[in-house]
């Protein structure tokens, strides 16, 4: 009589060339959506546009989207430091 119990299947070793391929490092992004935008700077949407509105925050329009350089988060981010350290 047979026994009901299953063995364990042995691990097969992987068939050469069908490994996955190696995970890519995505490059950094130079452009970002206004949402993401606010939400690197913690801050809402709305203060985002008023700042972009009132030169503080440089943007481009790549058609009809409106995006952000990381460069310039990174500037206003620098200026703000630069005039907190200045105060002090």
């Amino acid at each position: 009589m047979r026994s009901s119990v299953r063995q364990p299947q042995q691990a097969r070793p992987p068939v050469q060339g069908l490994e996955p391929p190696p995970a890519r490092a995505r490059p950094e992004k130079l452009l970002v959506s206004p949402d993401e935008a606010a939400e690197l700077l913690s801050i809402g949407r709305t203060y985002l546009y008023e700042l972009i509105r009132a030169g503080e925050i440089r943007s481009v329009h790549v058609g009809r989207l409106r995006r952000v350089p990381v460069a310039a988060l990174r500037d206003y981010v620098d200026r703000l430091e630069a005039s907190t350290n200045g105060q002090s």
